[in-house]
């Protein structure tokens, strides 16, 4: 069994896929003033997904599981807080998904064991256990919580378009927050409302209309049970999940179904059906267009062929299966087309979406929102995620892993969106990791001090950001990141090493975080852009990884249009703007990727010289491929015929 901070890579940065950085890592960072008790607690990304290609979808909101971990350690200090994770996951085993755990996969199987045990393991000795180790265990729990059956939907198996999607969760979320902590009295209908929209209902309409071969792989470990059980125990866990999080929200929503638990999921079902109905409405719609159109293609010595396809077939058993009756298979010679049939996928108007299915018999697609809408949500959603950092420390008090999720809030207040970066943001983020990484915390603050004085000192051609009181928000940042300094001096003075360098590593979190909240703040760092579309950063980032880490060694002119196409110019059209911003790129990229910007061979070149040589912002075709795992998802589509 791996103890703490020994040998575990399930959270390195070695393991980190261009996939990791594009979902975001699951990352818990805890506040705290005294470096004992637990102040506050923000967790930014999501735990690794049980699915390739695709993170699913949260049957019960991923923000109720970390409603559940705040109500549980908030005002606890790290024995008791650790303690506390411990009844969460008892209160974990008691749902419908965990009796499920042994029809899971071999491997998703095993990885929840491993991460049980580890959680198991350290609630043991919770006497040993300092905030540091509490922010593992949160991450721990977050993983073994998402590994449990039941919890999240494969929707992209038949749906890609309803792949991910959120129903505006945070909304029903604060509805139930407010209730619980009696700010405010809310009308049950209200509650209501929000317990049923915290549920994917549609995700669960999907598992009752799939194809019987599909729902293994739909949800895991569901093998020969029926899809109306599965609906049953889904509600279950749902109100479980509610209960751990809000536990008087049901009570208050319906006071006299409470009393009876049994009853408690028929409402919910019975309030959920018309929803299930409607999507099953739709799909049948669906397969019967489909259909119409296969048949209506028959010509002369194709007939028989199209009346017994595997095809038609498909389609024919989905709308028996979802309570439809199917038109009859041809029965004469209908107009020969010489255009191949197509895919429902195809055939649908929605010009700007992607595919929306992978197999050609799966109907369960609704027309997908405008290219402009989808964007919309993304950057309210990038808007609203905190930023977040957690470092580990060994026995030592060496840092010996580092991540951050989320950003700092706009430079632009009152704007849509955080605005567009120049020099990539995982470049900062890089920076930073490579500047701590071995160091102790009183190393590593001293190091990130000569990383932002330098940063502070290059050239700005552009307006500095201020608030409303006229104050520069990179001032600002500054100064809070110099303040706590004053802090690591004062733990390092007066704590003994047991519990120095937790309390250290808690300090150092936040003084990254106004760290990188002062390089977002920067003049010409972030520009109030509408394109807020990254020119494949994660794909150049991780080439560089891949060659800062020995792993290969990669060609100049690869290394050399990696690191300069992690700048954006694509807002800036004034040369002495794009001559200072090539100056801060080269300093950045050269601090986070030391070892990329010595072999590239553009290191005595000047700004003016890598501007010509810089590639232009969109996506490289020429890249080399990064070897991928082949899943259904990536697979070329074959013809139906």
């Amino acid at each position: 069994m791996k103890r703490p901070y020994e040998a575990d890579t399930s959270h390195s940065e070695a393991a980190a896929t261009t996939a990791d950085v594009a979902a975001g890592k699951l990352v818990a960072q805890i506040f705290s003033k005294d470096g004992l008790t637990v102040d506050d607690v923000a967790i930014g990304g999501r735990p690794r997904s049980p699915y390739t290609g695709t993170m699913g979808n949260h049957s019960t909101a991923f923000v109720v599981q970390v409603g559940a971990i705040r109500r549980a350690i908030i005002g606890k200090q790290a024995g008791d807080a650790a303690g506390a994770i411990g009844q969460l996951v008892a209160q974990v085993r008691e749902l419908p998904g965990y009796g499920l755990i042994t029809n899971l996969p071999e491997e998703q199987r095993n990885k929840l064991r491993d991460t049980e045990e580890r959680i198991v393991e350290r609630c043991a000795d919770v006497g040993q256990v300092g905030l540091l180790d509490l922010q593992e265990m949160i991450r721990d729990f977050l993983q073994f919580r998402e590994l449990i059956p039941l919890t999240v939907i494969n929707v992209k198996a038949v749906a890609q378009s309803d792949s991910g999607k959120g129903n505006a969760e945070g909304e029903h979320h604060e509805t139930l927050r407010r209730s619980e902590g009696n700010s405010e009295p809310t009308p049950s209908d209200n509650l209501k409302r929000a317990i049923i929209g915290l549920l994917d209902v549609k995700a669960l309409a999907y598992i009752l209309t799939a194809m019987t071969g599909d729902l293994e792989e739909i949800l895991p470990g569901s093998a020969g049970i029926r899809p109306e059980d599965l609906k049953l125990m889904i509600v279950q866990q749902h109100i479980l999940s509610i209960r751990m999080d809000n536990p008087n929200a049901l009570g208050k929503a319906w006071p006299g179904a409470v009393a009876t638990p049994e009853k408690l999921p028929e409402i919910i079902i019975r309030a959920i059906d018309p929803t299930i109905d409607e999507q099953r409405e739709k799909i049948l719609k669906a397969c019967r267009k489909r259909l119409a159109d296969w048949d209506r293609r028959t010509g002369p010595g194709f007939y028989e062929e199209r009346k017994s396809s595997a095809y038609r077939n498909e389609l024919v058993a989905q709308i028996e299966q979802n309570g439809g009756t199917p038109p009859s298979a041809p029965t004469g010679l209908g107009r020969r087309e010489v255009r191949k049939p197509e895919r429902f996928r195809e055939t649908q108007e929605q010009p700007t979406a992607r595919p929306a299915t992978k197999r050609p018999g799966h109907c369960n697609n609704p027309p997908v929102e405008s290219a402009p809408m989808r964007a919309k949500e993304q950057v309210e959603g990038r808007r609203r995620q905190r930023l977040t950092t957690q470092v580990r420390i060994d026995t030592s008090g060496r840092i010996v892993g580092f991540d951050s999720s989320g950003r700092s809030p706009s430079p632009f207040p009152g704007a849509i969106g955080m605005g567009a970066h120049t020099t990539a943001w995982i470049v900062y983020i890089d920076l930073v990791r490579t500047t701590i990484i071995s160091k102790t915390a009183g190393e590593a603050f001293t190091a990130l001090q000569k990383i932002a004085s330098a940063a502070d000192q290059l050239e700005m051609l552009f307006r500095r950001h201020i608030n409303s009181d006229k104050e520069d928000l990179a001032a600002i940042a500054w100064r809070q990141f110099a303040g706590h300094g004053s802090r690591l001096a004062e733990i390092s003075q007066k704590q003994p090493p047991e519990s120095r360098h937790q309390m250290e590593g808690i300090v150092l979190q936040e003084a990254i975080n106004s760290l990188l909240t002062f390089f977002n703040y920067l003049p010409g760092a972030t520009l109030q852009s509408g394109n807020i579309n990254g020119a494949s950063e994660g794909r150049k980032r991780s080439m560089l990884k891949v060659h800062e880490s020995g792993e290969a060694l990669l060609p100049k002119k690869l290394l050399q249009r990696s690191l300069l196409g992690l700048l954006d110019l694509r807002e800036v059209q004034e040369r002495k703007q794009r001559l200072a911003l090539m100056d801060r790129h080269r300093w950045a990229v050269a601090q986070a990727y030391p070892r990329c910007w010595q072999d590239s061979g553009v290191k005595e070149k000047n700004a003016s010289e890598l501007l010509r040589m810089s590639p232009e912002p969109k996506e490289d075709e020429t890249y080399p491929p990064l070897k991928k795992r082949r899943t259904m998802g990536n697979a070329p589509p074959s013809s139906p015929v």
